[in-house]
């Protein structure tokens, strides 16, 4: 028999305070992926940057045009009224092309370049899922105004992207069933060769024949 030496060994480990924790926690959101957020509660009178990724050449130039004219207009009543939180907005633009790998240029030079707070904009849904890839990469708030693929909401989405734009199956579940009232059951669907007319096209087609409608795409 082997007597006890009296002293308690702790065989959990090392232990971690609370500060140090709490510290660790802060350098992880602040030099990680969060350190190129411009934005934060601290009372200032800096104007907040708004980087606007809206094509002006490609396909959709002329929507994004109209949807850039549009978020400055946003912004000029805004400022008109104070600005947000007493604070101006202002904005960089470029144009992204509607091509996904300008969209990530773009992206990639609004945030670490122009320090700007948020992005905004993309009407096609590949660039818009290339931008939202790059700002979830710097934790930027990324703000997709008018992307209608379903994935951009669900299998593409991040937590910095914020999308309001209806999708292709919403925009379906409106019109097939009066369309086919008014317009017959004999369909042929044509659409745009890249993610946001395969989703349409197939959320479409599955409406259409649920609702009595044949055809071809």
């Amino acid at each position: 028999m082997t007597k006890s030496s009296g002293h308690a060994r702790s065989t959990a480990g090392p232990t971690v305070s609370r500060r140090a924790l709490l510290t660790g926690a802060a350098a992880g959101v602040f030099m990680g992926p969060w350190k190129h957020v411009r934005v934060y509660a601290a009372a200032t009178d800096k104007p907040i940057k708004i980087g606007l990724t809206t094509d002006a050449s490609g396909q959709f130039g002329a929507s994004g045009q109209s949807e850039r004219r549009g978020m400055i207009l946003a912004m000029e009543e805004a400022n008109a009224k104070g600005g947000v939180l007493g604070r101006k907005l202002t904005f960089v633009w470029q144009d992204t092309e509607t091509t996904p790998a300008t969209g990530s240029r773009v992206a990639e030079r609004f945030i670490t370049r122009e320090q700007v707070a948020f992005v905004v904009g993309a009407v096609q849904s590949g660039v818009a899922n290339a931008i939202s890839q790059v700002c979830q990469k710097y934790g930027v708030v990324y703000f997709n105004t008018n992307s209608s693929s379903t994935t951009e909401s669900a299998k593409d989405c991040h937590r910095t992207k914020f999308v309001w734009d209806g999708n292709g199956t919403n925009f379906a579940h409106a019109i097939v069933k009066n369309a086919i009232r008014t317009s017959g059951k004999n369909w042929v669907l044509l659409t745009n060769d890249y993610v946001w007319g395969h989703q349409t096209s197939k959320a479409t087609r599955v409406l259409a024949e649920a609702n009595g409608a044949s055809g071809s795409s």
